[in-house]
C-alpha cells in the first residue's frame, strides 16, 4: 500500500511540476490538462491501494479514460509547439473521442480501446518531434516523452498493481519530457551575486 502512495504522489509531483515549467510556452495549455488529468490518476492510484471493492474499480474505470485524455493532449501540445496549431475542429474531435475510447473501455474492460488512442498519440508525437529534428530544432524531449507513454501503456498492459505503478512512472516521464520540448529554455532562477568590487 505505501509503495503505491509513494508511486502516486511522484505521479502528482511530476505532474505539478511539468505544469509550472511549461510556463506561458505555445501549447501549455493542453499540457495542463494532461498535468490535471495525471493527478486524477494518481488519486484513482491512492484510492486503489486501499484494496476496496469500490475503490479499487473506481480507480480501474478512471485509468483508461486519464490515459486516452491524458495522451491526445500531450500529442497536441506538441503538435502546437513543434509544428502548427491543428484547427479547433481537429482538437475537439480527436479530444472527443479520446474520451469515447476511454469510457468504452471502462465500460467493457477492453483496455485496446483506450490505449489505441495512446499509441496513435505517441506516433503523432514521434512525427512531429522527427519533423522537427529535421528542421533543425531540437526535440529530443519529445520523443522521449512518446517512447515514455509507449512504454507505460506496454506494462499497464501486464496487469496488476506493478503494472499500474510502472504505468504511473513512464507517465511522470512524459508529463516533463513534454515540458522541457515545449519550454526547453526554462531555467530555475538563481539568486543574484554582487559582483566585487576592485580594491584601490
Amino acid at each position: 500500500m505505501i509503495p503505491a502512495i509513494a508511486f502516486a504522489a511522484i505521479l502528482a509531483l511530476a505532474a505539478v511540476a511539468a505544469a509550472l515549467h511549461a510556463g506561458r510556452a505555445s501549447g501549455a495549455d493542453y499540457l495542463r490538462f494532461a498535468c490535471a488529468l495525471a493527478i486524477a490518476l494518481a488519486l484513482g492510484d491512492v484510492l486503489a491501494a486501499a484494496q476496496d471493492g469500490a475503490l479499487l474499480a473506481l480507480a480501474s474505470a478512471l485509468t483508461p479514460i486519464a490515459a486516452a485524455l491524458a495522451s491526445t493532449a500531450l500529442a497536441l501540445a506538441l503538435c502546437v509547439r513543434l509544428s502548427a496549431p491543428p484547427h479547433t475542429a481537429f482538437a475537439v474531435a480527436a479530444l472527443v473521442l479520446a474520451t469515447l475510447s476511454g469510457l468504452a473501455a471502462a465500460a467493457t474492460g477492453a483496455l485496446a480501446l483506450a490505449f489505441a488512442p495512446l499509441f496513435a498519440s505517441a506516433c503523432a508525437m514521434l512525427a512531429v518531434s522527427a519533423r522537427a529534428w529535421r528542421a533543425g530544432r531540437r526535440s529530443l524531449h519529445g520523443i522521449a516523452a512518446a517512447f515514455a507513454l509507449v512504454a507505460g501503456a506496454s506494462a499497464y498492459l501486464t496487469g496488476g498493481a506493478e503494472g499500474r505503478t510502472a504505468f504511473a512512472l513512464f507517465l511522470s516521464v512524459a508529463l516533463f519530457g513534454a515540458a522541457l520540448a515545449l519550454n526547453p529554455q526554462a531555467r530555475l532562477s538563481k539568486p543574484s551575486r554582487a559582483t566585487p568590487r576592485p580594491l584601490p
